[in-house]
């Protein structure tokens, strides 16, 4: 008997697309605190400029490995950049 049985819930359009905006825009912030353009930290996680823009803008969403090239980049847990708190809409 399995003590935890882990199931994978599908995520509906909108809170797909709800999260991907509320990352990109997180991850928009805190590159731009951190005094670097777009160019500069899309070379540097290894993506294009162009992905990083549309993942800034929650047009598209990231694999797990950008994710964590992001949060090491960033200096920055991966949780709080994918937390979307109850006063998110």
């Amino acid at each position: 008997m399995k003590i935890c049985e882990q199931q994978s819930l599908p995520l509906d359009e909108f809170t797909k697309n709800n999260l991907n905006k509320k990352v990109g825009k997180r991850i928009a912030e805190i590159r731009k605190i951190k005094e670097k353009t777009q160019q500069e930290f899309a070379s540097e996680i290894g993506v294009s400029q162009r992905y990083l823009s549309d993942v800034e803008l929650g047009k598209k969403g990231m694999s797990v490995e950008t994710l964590r090239k992001v949060s090491i980049a960033l200096q920055m847990f991966a949780d709080w950049l994918l937390y979307l708190s109850p006063d998110d809409k």
